[in-house]
């Protein structure tokens, strides 16, 4: 009866992770502390101060790095990983097309001008 609990349980993960939506798997896997995002660019706003993936999450962008994601154009292949090496600036997000990489902190959509 054990084994017929356990693989019920090993059944249910994959329909309960079905049931997230894109962004909601996003920040799921952006909890893990060293998990890596991939993703896609939707949209450079404001001239690479503000980058929209295509689950509509949206980065502010370090504005040291802004010279670099003002060029970056979507869609393009994105990675995002946690920032262990700035405490103002949670993320990591890694064009892998160009290989830049900037540091980003996530926002809400009413949080762009």
């Amino acid at each position: 009866m054990r084994h017929l609990f356990f693989i019920l349980g090993i059944l249910a993960v994959p329909l309960l992770s079905e049931a997230l939506s894109p962004a909601e798997r996003s920040q799921k896997r952006l909890s893990t502390r060293y998990e890596v995002v991939r993703t896609t660019l939707s949209e450079v706003l404001e001239g690479g101060k503000i980058l929209v993936m295509e689950d509509d999450s949206r980065w502010k962008i370090d504005p040291r790095d802004v010279n670099k994601t003002g060029g970056w154009l979507g869609p393009a292949d994105i990675r995002i990983y946690p920032n262990a090496a700035s405490s103002k600036y949670a993320y990591r997000i890694q064009n892998t097309w160009t290989y830049s990489t900037v540091n980003a902190n996530r926002i809400d959509a009413n949080e762009v001008d």
